[in-house]
């Protein structure tokens, strides 16, 4: 698009959902709760295998010998392909208001609210899969105009075959997707995260803004010059 048109169209201000706007990781919530009622339930083999995933998977992905995509597909192909969609679906609605919304941070419902009356287009972009993302997308629908997340395969059977991870690179594909969809000026748009996964995603936009950083986010954001957001742990919503 030329530069003459770019400058009319308006910003998106593009959002990172776990330990950003949520103050928590919604899978490792909803890999608790699974595990706790797979043991309820007497489902011992699902118990078992989501034992192994933490012990040894998550081990792994902490030592940073394996990445976020690898670890995602592990925690589909162990987990997910036990359980029916529409139960992840069930289970991802309960979650959300038994639990996770009450971490959700309140500075950052604001700022995307601030965004929003500004007329600027707020995208959650996330790794978080769709059946845990959504009920938060739906509550604040007035003011989350898109979303880009994990999206779960099904196969004949109506269980998880496979997933399409929404990380790395693929959140900077979902930003020109949508800037091409809204009409969207990257060049003058807004980014928030708190993963270095995530630096294609940052660098895409005009506007980066880093919130409680992992380490490694942090010594490229103070060597950038990009803003730093801290926010407080016990600083959630109040429900």
């Amino acid at each position: 698009m030329a530069p003459e048109k770019q400058q009319y169209l308006r910003p998106g201000a593009f959002f990172d959902f776990d330990k950003t706007i949520l103050a928590t990781d919604s899978q490792g919530k909803e890999a608790e709760d699974l595990w706790k009622k797979s043991w309820e339930q007497g489902n011992y083999w699902l118990f078992l295998k989501m034992a192994w995933f933490a012990f040894f998977w998550c081990t792994l992905y902490e030592w940073g010998l394996i990445g976020g995509e690898t670890i995602n597909h592990v925690y589909i192909f162990l987990v997910y392909r036990e359980i029916r969609l529409k139960d992840l679906e069930e289970n991802g609605r309960l979650l959300y208001s038994d639990v996770l919304r009450a971490l959700l941070h309140d500075e950052m419902l604001l700022t995307m609210k601030d965004h929003h009356e500004k007329g600027h287009a707020v995208i959650v972009v996330s790794a978080t899969p769709v059946h845990l993302l959504q009920p938060f997308v739906d509550e604040f629908r007035e003011i989350v105009d898109a979303m880009s997340a994990t999206r779960i395969e099904v196969g004949v059977s109506g269980l998880p075959r496979k997933g399409v991870i929404c990380i790395g690179n693929q959140k900077a594909v979902a930003q020109r997707r949508f800037a091409e969809e809204l009409g969207l000026n990257l060049a003058t748009s807004f980014a928030y995260t708190d993963h270095h996964h995530d630096l294609e995603f940052l660098e895409s936009v005009k506007h980066k803004i880093v919130v409680n950083p992992t380490p490694q986010l942090e010594i490229i954001a103070k060597k950038r010059e990009w803003k730093i957001l801290r926010l407080q742990s016990h600083k959630v919503r109040k429900t």
